[in-house]
């Protein structure tokens, strides 16, 4: 099937638009197309994050690149970029505002496997062979509880980040609500349907990115607070036991990488794929996040520094934080984020002008 699929009659194929709603590609030349992607661009072993070139412009990064496809019988060459328009494919991922998230540009992609229908030419939908990419069906007019079951369940979208199914239907939920509210006919259409998926991946992908600078944030200010509480400990000591235990208590105290303290200092230009480098140097995801994110776009001009968004603040609780200091860490993590993402849309639309 494989060697049929990727020989067969390539040129005469039509060079696929990867346009959602009414102008989508036939089932069929999606298909085709995105298996070719899948393996031309290595995007099961996609990096988390976008690399920065010297010229400024971002680029696709992968954790390693083997040179064979995964699949022995895939064929790659110049031709068949041409044919499934590479360029094309490549422009659509990465003009996105939302491409400084993590890991989002490999799950934009898996959100293109949620299809509109059945195919034509294949008896069933193709596999991956790499885990958690799969195409599913799911059509326009389905009902709300299908397409919370596709989006939460079937599509893969965030498979790697373990964020609780109560937070990914919420989610879902609030977004077809909103289009339902906005929709003119009670029943979707293609474009609602494109709006819907795009907005999911979106969203999820905000949410993801701000419990991680979140929780390393408050990772990073209690390091520091039980470095200051050694510090003050060991100045309060008899002076025949401080000399002794001073260098021992600060080598204890202090953080495992001297970057982790002056992170919430960093340059104003750092951007939100070195920041969340820095914080994971110091924290480890949890199981599961219940908190769910306001989907407002931010107006908020693009010279906040990192140091006006997160500030020093002294904790008083020596063991936990506060209610209100949570909060207040949480309310700039969102911030930081949206300002990245402004940023980063202000900055492609000047580059298209």
């Amino acid at each position: 099937m494989w060697r049929y699929f990727w020989s067969r009659n390539e040129v005469a194929v039509n060079v696929p638009r990867y346009q959602g709603g009414e102008n989508e590609d036939s089932v069929d030349l999606q298909i085709k197309s995105l298996m070719y992607m899948f393996e031309r661009l290595k995007i099961y072993n996609f990096a988390p994050f976008l690399k920065i070139l010297d010229s400024g412009e971002v680029s696709f990064d992968w954790l390693s690149k083997p040179d064979a496809p995964i699949h022995p019988d895939v064929i790659i060459n110049d031709k068949l970029d041409s044919v499934y328009d590479i360029q094309s494919f490549k422009k659509i991922l990465l003009d996105d505002p939302y491409r400084i998230l993590i890991d989002y540009c490999k799950n934009k992609f898996r959100s293109y496997l949620i299809l509109s229908d059945s195919p034509k030419e294949f008896s069933e939908l193709p596999k991956f062979m790499a885990p958690d990419f799969q195409f599913t069906i799911l059509k326009a007019n389905s009902s709300d509880k299908n397409y919370i079951d596709v989006l939460v369940n079937k599509s893969d979208i965030y498979k790697e980040h373990n964020i609780s199914q109560r937070v990914k239907t919420d989610i879902a939920r609030e977004i077809i609500a909103a289009q339902r509210a906005c929709s003119n006919d009670k029943v979707f259409d293609k474009n609602d349907r494109a709006k819907i998926i795009r907005f999911y991946v979106q969203k999820l992908a905000y949410h993801i990115q701000v419990e991680r600078i979140y929780k390393a944030t408050l990772k990073s200010k209690e390091q520091r607070l039980q470095s200051t509480r050694a510090i003050l400990l060991d100045a309060s000591r008899p002076r025949g036991l401080k000399s002794h235990r001073s260098a021992v208590n600060l080598q204890i105290s202090q953080p495992l990488k001297s970057s982790n303290r002056s992170t919430l200092r960093a340059k104003p230009s750092m951007s939100i794929m070195k920041l969340d480098k820095v914080y994971s140097e110091s924290t480890q995801e949890s199981d599961s996040s219940d908190t769910l994110i306001s989907s407002e776009t931010s107006e908020t001009g693009s010279d906040n520094s990192l140091e006006t968004l997160f500030p020093v603040v002294e904790m008083r609780s020596e063991k936990r934080f506060t209610e209100e200091e949570k909060n207040f860490t949480y309310e700039q993590s969102k911030l930081a984020v949206r300002i990245r993402v402004e940023r980063e849309r202000t900055h492609l639309q000047k580059s298209h002008a």
